[in-house]
């Protein structure tokens, strides 16, 4: 591992590492048991565990860095077979040296937006860059999403222009999206999606609130409060992904607010997080979220989540859908079926804010026909 990859971990935002948790709860969720069902975890050779299946798991869900350390961490790395074993340090090498890559350009980022007078909040993946742990290593990326305030949107596309980040040739995004068009550099690994919403379903978590709470990490940088981190963790995964309506266990993003859950433990009020999750109409997404995060890293669910019966319940359907692959195959595209009707997703396009009037039902309702009738020419044009 080269010395930057190794240099990524000194980060702005300082934690104590947590102590690993029990081997045999956390590998549950990891690995693929030969006989469909979790065996001892003395025995993880090829006639236990089956390897590839295991791999391809995490690979799906862009978490193979993530396995290599939960691997380490259960201290089971020395069981392991030698080539599934070096192939995941292979691949937590190269995404840590990606990440301190990747960490080079949000700082180059954050200097162009400093020298404007302009702070971008950073989002996802890339706040583990700035907090000292496994994450700002194995934690896969495949762009950096920032948030800035709406007003500061012109003078902040203008600044990371004269930076050098242009508009990308090859990805784009929808008209009137919660982001604007795709940003890269020549220079750099990755796009840039520039956001002035957090989501399509604002009355959940606007922009402006995480902007109030952000805290600063680095000229013209900052992460998101541990609060609205888990928030919108479970708003991008759960609700506006469609993993709650799919049940699906997405391993990347579980770990991600597992490893948020553990952090925030002792220091965030979480039945205060219940009740405002409640009245945000996302109760039930945000109990189902923490209960799978719990599931993939071992973290212990605080109360009151720990009793709210529609988490385990959700847990529970998403472990029988794991078990039973014939009905994940039936179930899991609900996840793109959800997500392509979502309400919301044309209502903030079309600016209707929360109206629900026979007027913007026909404006999202044409709308939706002429996304279906365009992704159905992309389809037959192959």
């Amino acid at each position: 591992m080269s010395p930057a990859a190794r240099d990524i971990a000194q980060a702005t935002v300082r934690t104590e590492p947590d102590p690993a948790p029990p081997a045999e709860q956390i590998l549950a969720a990891w690995l693929v048991w030969r006989s469909g069902r979790r065996g001892p975890i003395g025995d993880l050779s090829e006639n236990a565990i089956d390897w590839m299946a295991t791999v391809a798991l995490a690979a799906r869900d862009f978490a193979l860095p993530m396995l290599a350390t939960v691997l380490d961490d259960a201290g089971v790395r020395d069981r392991v077979p030698a080539d599934a074993a070096s192939y995941l340090d292979y691949a937590l090498a190269a995404n840590a040296d990606g990440n301190a890559a990747i960490r080079m350009q949000v700082l180059a980022i954050g200097e162009a937006l400093d020298a404007a007078g302009v702070t971008g909040v950073l989002l996802k993946g890339a706040t583990w860059l700035f907090q000292a742990g496994p994450a700002s290593g194995d934690r896969m990326m495949r762009d950096i999403d920032l948030l800035v305030a709406s007003r500061d949107l012109d003078t902040a596309m203008r600044s990371l222009a004269l930076a050098g980040f242009l508009p990308s040739g090859t990805i784009g995004t929808e008209q009137a999206h919660i982001h604007e068009w795709p940003l890269e550099h020549a220079e750099h690994p990755v796009s840039v999606e520039v956001h002035t919403a957090l989501s399509t379903r604002t009355r959940m978590l606007s922009g402006p609130d995480m902007l109030a709470e952000a805290v600063s990490v680095a000229p013209g940088l900052a992460i998101p409060s541990p609060r609205h981190r888990i928030l919108h963790n479970v708003i991008h995964g759960e609700i506006v992904n469609g993993n709650r309506a799919g049940g699906i266990i997405d391993l990347r993003e579980a770990m991600d607010l597992g490893r948020l859950m553990q952090a925030s433990m002792a220091g965030l009020d979480w039945a205060a997080l219940a009740r405002e999750a409640d009245e945000r109409g996302m109760g039930a997404a945000l109990a189902g979220g923490l209960h799978k995060a719990s599931f993939v890293s071992a973290c212990p669910v605080p109360e009151p989540f720990a009793r709210d019966g529609r988490g385990r319940r959700h847990l529970s359907r998403c472990l029988i859908q794991r078990r039973r692959p014939r009905l994940d195959r039936l179930l899991r595209p609900l996840a793109n079926l959800s997500r392509g009707l979502a309400w919301e997703r044309d209502a903030f396009a079309l600016g209707l804010g929360e109206r629900r009037d026979v007027g913007a039902r026909l404006k999202v309702n044409r709308r939706r026909i002429v996304r279906a009738w365009t992704g159905l020419g992309r389809l037959l044009r192959g």
